[in-house]
């Protein structure tokens, strides 16, 4: 499963698309843009677990500049489309 089919997965949210995604050797994260709900939502999935941090349309920025903090401390490098 992506990460993409996972948080659409784990919200219940089709209308989910991604922002920014990175893959590193200990996994992926991504932050992901609600279309039906306008909200961004912050994935770092495992094979048993997940987290999770949502953000309103009006944070954004910070959405990513958490996700992009978390993927330089983990070593993980952007997925580009």
């Amino acid at each position: 499963m992506t990460p993409l089919q996972a948080v659409q997965v784990i919200f219940s949210d089709a209308s989910l698309i991604p922002i920014k995604e990175w893959k590193g050797l200990n996994g992926e994260l991504g932050v992901y843009h609600s279309q039906d709900h306008d909200y961004y939502y912050l994935l770092i999935p495992s094979q048993d677990e997940h987290y999770t941090q949502s953000y309103p349309p009006t944070d954004r920025d910070q959405a990513i500049s958490a996700a992009e903090f978390i993927a330089a401390f983990a070593g993980a490098q952007e997925r580009l489309p």
